[in-house]
This record gives C-alpha cells, structure tokens and sequence, in this order.
C-alpha cells in the first residue's frame, strides 16, 4: 500500500508533458510597384489569419512586412534582414526540442551567386544566410517554404535533417514572379487542399494541391508554366517535382 500511495503522490505531482508547440515566421519582402506590394501584402495576411484559425497562438506567430499590414494583431516590425535573423534568434530561444518552426516567405526573389536571394527592404537575405541562421533550430523540426520568383536554390543551400523546404521554383533561372504562393496560402485558407479529409493539411497536401492549381492557371491561359515547385524533406538537397508519401521525398511532409 506505501507503495502505491507513493506512486499515486508522484504521478499527481510530476508535471504533464508538454505538447509540441508550433512557430510561425511569415516574411513579406520588398514588392517594387504597389501591384506587387498589395498582393504579397494580402497573401502574408491570409495565411496569418489561417495560423489564427488553425489555433496557433499569436504569441508565437511573428510577421514581418514592408509596410503595416490590415487585419492583424501584431504590430508592425520590418522585413529587413536584421529583423529576419533577430526574429529567428527570439525564435530559438524559445523553441523547445520537438518544437515545430515554419518560416514562410513571400516575395520577389533573383538569382546570387550560384544561389539565390530573396529581396527585401534593404539587402538582400541570400539562401545561404539563412541556412547559416537556421543551424539554431537543430533541436526542432523546420519548414522552410520560399514562394519566391528564383528560389530554387534554396533547397540545396537549406536541406538537412528534420527539414522541410518547399521551393516555388525549381532553379535560379525561373525568374518571373510566382502564383505557387496564392494557393500554397489558399491550401490553409480555403477548402480544397484536404485530400484524405481528416479535417487537417499536411506540407504534403498542401504542396500538392498548390503545385496542381499553379499548373491549372498556367493552362487555363494556355501559357506554358515558368515555374516548377520543389519539395525535399529527405535530406539529399536535391528537390522532387512529385513527391509522395512513399516516395524518395514527401514522407516526413506527409506527416506535419
């Protein structure tokens, strides 16, 4: 009996385990003409109210943006690159192991270097910033999404264990301005993107429904597509046009 009320008085005592928590980065970058600046503005918008919607806690949400953006809670912090590496930092700080951090950008995007960078008020940040900015979130699992005009470069320069990156491009020379991000928001914003209706979009899902809906548009105007969206999450740097949940890459997507 002295035993049993022993292990009754610890489990009452010992703490509950915490849940993993989920971290949202949204970088709005530099739009040139207010055409530019109004879409990427309304895109970084609606994916901020689906992380909302979806139950993500505000605390944890951190957007960044050329100008001040309607419809938010948060007041308005610049997407410079300081601000990009402070914020990552504050991220890493607050991260705990297992957590889940998804960085998500949105903009215009050029080839650098036999690499890539995404602009942005001020200099650029290029692909391999903010690999070298990443390498504080080890511990967590991290989704990189750069729905940038060139931002294929990303997956070599980003690609690493426990990593999702999701490119809109396939390589640097893709340099025209992207529609994967409208149904990349769209996948998490609308409904649609949900294949196997268990009331959630995986990384998986929701790339394959924005890849599909990019191509639609591009056919509808019987345009030949100037973008090819990459998804890698095993590891190898080296993206899939198809990935899947039994295919070289897309497991570990399917799963988050």
């Amino acid at each position: 009996m002295r035993t049993v009320a022993i292990l009754l008085l610890w489990l009452c005592c010992a703490p509950l385990a915490q849940a993993a928590q989920h971290h949202l980065l949204i970088v709005n970058g530099i739009g040139g003409i207010d055409a530019y600046r109004e879409l990427f503005a309304r895109r970084s918008t609606s994916l901020y109210q689906a992380a909302i919607a979806a139950g993500i806690d505000t605390d944890n949400i951190t957007l960044l943006s050329e100008a001040a953006l309607p419809d938010t809670t948060l007041p308005h912090r610049l997407s410079n690159k300081s601000t990009i590496l402070q914020a990552l930092a504050e991220i890493g700080a607050r991260a705990q192991p297992d957590d889940r951090v998804f960085i998500i950008l949105i903009g215009h995007g050029n080839p650098r270097d036999n690499g890539a960078a995404f602009n942005l008020p001020g200099p650029d940040i290029t692909a391999r910033e903010l690999a070298a900015a990443l390498s504080a979130l080890e511990k967590q699992l991290v989704v990189v999404v750069n729905t940038a005009s060139a931002s294929g470069p990303f997956i070599e320069a980003l690609s690493g264990e426990r990593r999702i990156v999701i490119t809109a491009t396939s390589s640097g020379r893709e340099y025209y301005a992207t529609l994967f991000a409208d149904y990349f928001v769209a996948a998490f914003a609308e409904a649609g993107a949900d294949t196997d209706k268990d009331e959630r979009v995986s990384m998986l899902e929701a790339f394959a429904f924005a890849r599909r809906e990019t191509q639609r548009a591009y056919d509808n105007e019987k345009q030949l597509s100037t973008e090819h969206a990459l998804l890698d999450d095993n590891g190898d740097g080296d993206g899939s046009r198809e990935p899947g949940e039994f295919a070289a890459d897309g497991a570990l997507a399917n799963r988050v």
